[in-house]
């Protein structure tokens, strides 16, 4: 476990800036809360279901739930939304459809939603308890209690926040363009191999799409 005055060191020791004081410990805090909620990102794009959580929510009287009630937890704990991947009554799956595929006065068309903005949309209109599975994201590096708080990452690729905070403030002016370059080259195969392995915890991995076994795709 990285606590975040850690997390703050090691990205300063990526920018080879130990001793320096160029860098404010705001402007530290800033690059690493940007390259841990795109790192984060890229986890959740590559392997949706990573982080899934359950969210029990009842929508106001015209179907709309705020895509903020789907943030749960406070402080440290907290699991911040990210994407949808489900929602039903407990029982019904619902459908996802497109706003524009909804009449203006719709009522009906039970058991679908759709996506508008920042807000989801039930229907039919009205209230509804609803079960969102969603996936989410810890609390970023600028909201953790303190500098004791533990920086949720996986731990095969906690140095990716310390390499892509470092090459954002190397960045900086573009005088260190090409240290940055270098860094940022070296994080895409720390990345690469901790997406693997977050992969390959299935038999059926989603980048191959072909199971381990030999026997099911060798057609024997």
């Amino acid at each position: 476990m990285t606590t975040l005055d850690e997390l703050v060191l090691m990205a300063k020791e990526q920018a080879e800036a130990g001793a320096s004081s160029n860098w404010t410990p705001a402007e530290i805090l800033t690059a690493l809360d940007i390259t841990f909620i795109r790192e984060w990102n890229t986890i959740l794009a590559s392997a949706p279901y990573e982080r899934v959580n359950t969210v029990t929510a009842t929508t106001d009287a015209n179907g709309v739930l705020p895509f903020a009630s789907l943030t749960t937890g406070t402080g440290d704990t907290a699991k911040v939304f990210r994407n949808i991947i489900q929602v039903s009554d407990g029982v019904n799956v619902f459908r996802e459809t497109r706003v524009d595929l909804v009449p203006p006065t719709v009522t009906g068309q039970a058991m679908s939603y759709y996506l508008t903005g920042d807000s989801l949309y039930a229907l039919p209109q009205t209230t509804q308890s609803l079960r969102v599975l969603v996936n989410w994201r810890p609390v970023s590096p600028k909201n953790l209690v303190n500098g004791a708080s533990v920086v949720d990452f996986p731990s095969d690729g906690i140095i990716l926040l310390a390499m892509g905070a470092a090459a954002l403030m190397l960045a900086r002016g573009g005088t260190e363009a090409s240290a940055a370059a270098a860094i940022l080259n070296l994080a895409m195969q720390v990345r690469e191999d901790m997406l693997s392995s977050m992969r390959r915890r299935s038999g059926n991995p989603r980048f191959a799409r072909y199971p381990d076994t030999a026997a099911q795709w060798s057609g024997r």
